[in-house]
């Protein structure tokens, strides 16, 4: 006999906001509860007052389940010995690999109180081909607790390596991609940002109070997501793909026929529009404008190569973008079915994921498109979560 109480809370920690729904056993939605997340430091009130809105009129406690991808993604801090050639390119760099730039200095112009932390700090300067000795002295005048973060990379000259060991010990040294010239893109320090955001998926820091809400632990929300992906993908036989548009990344999940599966996580989001202009200006998106916006894509793509993202782009594009990412290691054009789940989907239709899958394969679409409106599959996982354990505990007592 089961022992999987009548009703469970489910909670979505997310970047910017707090989401919550109260399941009936039959999987049903009972109660919705959505908040934007005040702030890092506020996390554990916003829960709680979710979890009152979603307990009201039970009349006891109910089961609580948490997920959670509050990254806010990664903010950075760009330190240069100049704004317009090293700077631009750690600039252009961060953007594309889905940072966000809390702050960009000059070595000349030092600040003259601390500055907020960061996640990442890019000490950048010098061409390789020219003596070290301005980088050197510039290094060298720097103060390093003007500049706080958790993570240091240099991406300078590299005959000045030591100098800035001896301002920054534990600092990440990357490739100086400017050799002979002003550089266009630094390819170590895109790896580096593509790690942190992944690496970054919960601040289990942040999290502490919240922990006591629940007697389970708190899973990523990638994981929650997943869970309900193969189990609706196991029911129709078929290779599918998921992707789960959010904030501050886009999460492609990919499961074959066979049951193996995989995760991709997309350093982008649609809470961040300026990554997402500075990206589809730097690849080939003609064919994503020509699908979305007809004979007017030229003005589309001349808004881009200005910064600006045309309104009502951002979730298309991180479809797409998504697409293209993983086109190169999934068969996606075999897919049998596409699910798109996220904040970023709830105003997608059928014909703009058709369009976005048609832009990235070149071939008519031949998925079976779901899209999931009310946002809700991630409370599936949960519930998911809470059946094992329920039936562990069954096991156990039987």
């Amino acid at each position: 006999m089961s022992t999987l109480p009548p009703t469970i809370a489910c909670i979505d920690i997310g970047s910017g906001a707090i989401k919550g729904v109260r399941r009936h056993g039959t999987g049903a939605i009972m109660v919705r509860d959505t908040r934007p997340l005040k702030s890092v430091m506020s996390v554990a009130d916003d829960v709680a007052a979710c979890l009152e809105a979603l307990a009201a009129g039970t009349g006891s406690g109910i089961p609580v389940r948490i997920s959670s991808s509050m990254r806010g993604g990664i903010n950075a801090g760009i330190l240069s010995l100049s704004r317009s050639v090293s700077g631009a390119a750690v600039a252009r760099t961060l953007e594309l690999a889905g940072a966000r730039i809390d702050y960009h200095m000059q070595w000349r112009e030092p600040p003259d109180t601390a500055l907020d932390p960061v996640d990442l700090l890019v000490v950048a300067g010098g061409i390789d081909r020219f003596k070290p000795d301005t980088v050197r002295a510039g290094l060298a005048a720097l103060s390093p607790h003007l500049y706080p973060a958790s993570t240091i990379a240099y991406t300078g000259h590299v005959e000045a390596v030591d100098a800035a060991r001896q301002r920054w010990p534990s600092l990440v040294v990357l490739q100086n991609p400017a050799t002979t010239g002003p550089p266009l893109l630094n390819a170590d320090l895109a790896s580096l940002v593509s790690r942190l955001v992944a690496e970054d998926v919960i601040h289990v820091s942040k999290l502490g109070e919240v922990k006591r809400m629940t007697d389970s632990a708190i899973l990523p929300t990638h994981r929650a997501v997943s869970a309900a992906f193969q189990q609706m993908a196991r029911t129709d036989g078929c290779e599918a793909i998921l992707i789960d548009v959010g904030s501050t990344t886009t999460d492609l999940h990919f499961m074959t026929a066979a049951g193996s599966a995989c995760w991709i996580v997309c350093p982008f989001g649609i809470g961040h529009p300026a990554g997402i202009a500075a990206r589809l200006a730097d690849v080939d998106s003609i064919d994503l404008l020509e699908a979305l916006y007809g004979v007017l894509h030229r003005e589309a793509f001349a808004s881009l190569q200005h910064g600006e993202l045309p309104s009502g782009l951002a979730d298309k594009a991180c479809l797409w973008l998504a697409l293209k990412a993983a086109s190169d290691t999934i068969p996606i054009e075999a897919v049998g079915t596409l699910l798109v789940t996220g904040g970023g989907a709830c105003a997608l239709t059928i014909d703009d994921v058709g369009a976005c899958l048609t832009a990235a394969t070149g071939a008519t679409r031949r998925a079976k498109v779901i899209i999931d409106s009310e946002h809700e599959w991630w409370s599936t996982g949960l519930a998911l979560q809470q059946r094992a354990s329920a039936t562990r505990m069954e096991t156990s007592n039987g």
